[in-house]
């Protein structure tokens, strides 16, 4: 990847956005190519290890709510039960 894109700082709205396709349980490897970042710096976001002051869709600061998290995650399995698909474990995480 190129040394520019890992450098590539976010503005507080880029930040917000990647936090707003996290809240809506976007997947962490297409919102990085989305945002042209790598997939570790969203899921540092998502963990609350960079751009922790900026806030979630529901106001909240830090890392995204355990509980929010959890049911994510739950609706990927559930979908991905209903179309008989087979995702690997890794797919559905945040």
């Amino acid at each position: 990847m190129n040394q520019s894109i890992l450098d590539r700082s976010l503005s507080p709205t880029e930040a917000k956005m990647v936090k707003k396709m996290l809240w809506e349980g976007d997947n962490q490897s297409v919102i990085a190519g989305f945002m042209s970042i790598p997939q570790a710096r969203v899921s540092r976001i998502s963990l609350g290890r960079l751009e922790a002051d900026i806030e979630w869709p529901n106001g909240s600061v830090g890392p995204m709510d355990s509980e929010r998290r959890v049911l994510i995650t739950s609706q990927k399995r559930r979908n991905a039960r209903r179309m008989g698909l087979g995702l690997p474990q890794r797919e559905l995480e945040l």
